[in-house]
């Protein structure tokens, strides 16, 4: 996977996980508000190493680095390739980026997967000590069964501790399983951002805007 994963503060979903993808500037359009907001799936793009990233989580910040430094691309907004240039249209106004400079895109993002791995992890790891506590109480009932005697009804208490143990284990690990194989849902409606063009005829001449 390519990009600086962030640090997750904290090992459960409380704490906020942030990883960074770094990808060409011709992935930028695949971001673009509107596209995102009406798919049904996480958006995947293209990382600098050729690799495919879904990004999954909501969008922070995006940068556009280049030879002269970076600029922040402001939400919401729409990009396109329009032959040599990548055009970008925000709240700050139109924008274009020469893709003969080699650009890239820095897009940092509070990662769900990482949240919901660092919850599944968390519950299989407390989940596996529980079940082993349980089944080694449920072997020592049966050996005091088998002892028989007359303090063999002693043995319940092992026995009912050996119950709760496997079933809590068992309750806890297979809902952590779960977690960490599945990616989360995207989140679905809400308002969406759609870009409106406007022309502008003026004495001086005609110039289009994009507005959301």
């Amino acid at each position: 996977m390519v990009g600086r994963i962030g640090l997750c503060a904290g090992a459960l979903v409380f704490g906020g996980c942030t990883s960074t993808v770094t990808m060409p500037a011709t992935e930028l359009p695949t971001l673009s508000t509107q596209s995102v907001q009406a798919s049904a799936e996480w958006p995947e793009v293209t990382t600098v190493e050729g690799e495919p990233q879904k990004i999954i989580g909501t969008i922070e910040t995006i940068r556009i680095q280049g030879a002269n430094g970076g600029e922040p691309i402001y939400q919401p907004f729409a990009a396109r390739i329009n032959g040599p240039y990548l055009e970008v249209f925000g709240p700050t106004g139109p924008r274009g980026f020469p893709l003969a400079q080699d650009l890239t895109v820095t897009v940092e993002y509070n990662d769900a997967k990482k949240r919901r791995n660092a919850v599944g992890g968390s519950l299989i790891g407390a989940g596996v000590p529980v079940f082993i506590t349980g089944a080694v109480a449920m072997k020592a009932a049966v050996d005091i069964f088998e002892t028989g005697g007359v303090f063999g009804f002693i043995g319940i208490f092992p026995f009912l501790y050996g119950i709760v143990g496997i079933g809590g284990g068992v309750g806890m690990v297979i809902p952590g399983i779960v977690l960490v194989a599945t990616d989360p849902a995207k989140p679905t409606g809400g308002n969406t951002a759609v870009l409106q063009p406007k022309l502008n005829i003026r004495p001086g001449g005609v110039d289009l805007t994009m507005q959301f």
